[in-house]
């Protein structure tokens, strides 16, 4: 434990600061799943700790009448350098940033932190797999600053003994098939590039696609079937850490569900 902003720090603390600091922005229940806490009150007490102390912010989302309050979403504060190794000028843009977003923006990238979260947490619940490495939408930013294609996600782990990674895509229908199609041919170009290899470490890759709809799924698999079995789809709210290693995706081409490890 250490002492910061008058409050006594634990590593959980640390923990919590961390994920932000990667994932930029998070819902409470992302970050109990991650940090991990085991109970909501726990978990609602220690953020509030931690916003009083200004170690944290916090994002609140509209609420619209009949459909219930949204969660908060959580960002790094003002203070949070005492305790990370950022530097004030990266950790002003940081909250700048996370408090700018506008509710399309919030949308994606909390769908997208679920796509690694939910990896993360079935990794964990897996006798057979262990986690290689992640990185996040704003890491991968970084990675691919040489090229026009940014994942969401990036997600490796060892399955029984066989080394597998995965790009994921969230589409939210925010962006036309158009544009698709264009993210579609840069995965390829990046796939041939031979470059994968030295920056992550595998030969190949698999790119998990995320959409809002089967409809939308479908468009999206017709476009990227000239890919071959580079695309895997999976519908949001039904892939989850309780089936991210079963049969819950579908390739560009048939109708039969696979793992992905066996994709």
């Amino acid at each position: 434990m250490a002492r910061a902003c008058n409050i006594v720090l634990t590593g959980r603390d640390r923990r919590v600061m961390e994920l932000l600091s990667r994932f930029h922005l998070m819902s409470r229940d992302q970050i109990m799943a991650l940090a991990p806490f085991g109970s909501l009150t726990r978990a609602n007490t220690r953020l509030a700790a931690l916003l009083g102390a200004r170690l944290l912010s916090r994002k609140s989302l509209p609420v619209y009448p009949g459909n219930g309050s949204a969660q908060a979403l959580y960002f790094l504060g003002k203070r949070s350098g005492s305790v990370l190794p950022i530097d004030d000028e990266r950790l002003s843009r940081h909250i700048r940033q996370a408090s700018r977003w506008d509710l399309g923006h919030v949308a994606h990238v909390v769908a997208a932190n679920q796509c690694v979260t939910d990896a993360l947490v079935a990794t964990a619940r897996s006798p057979e797999a262990r986690v290689d490495g992640f990185r996040t939408e704003p890491e991968l930013r970084q990675v691919f600053s040489d090229r026009r294609l940014v994942p969401d996600g990036w997600f490796a782990w060892t399955e029984s003994g066989k080394r597998f990674n995965c790009f994921f895509e969230i589409d939210l229908h925010h962006e036309g098939l158009q544009e698709w199609r264009t993210k579609v041919l840069r995965y390829v170009e990046y796939a041939e590039s031979g470059i994968h290899a030295e920056r992550f470490g595998f030969r190949a890759f698999r790119v998990c696609v995320l959409a809002k709809s089967t409809a939308r799924i479908e468009n999206l698999r017709r476009i990227a079937e000239t890919a071959g079995a580079i695309f895997l789809f999976g519908e949001i709210g039904r892939v989850t850490a309780v089936n991210f290693f079963g049969t819950s995706w579908l390739g560009a081409r048939g109708a039969n569900r696979l793992k992905l490890s066996e994709a």
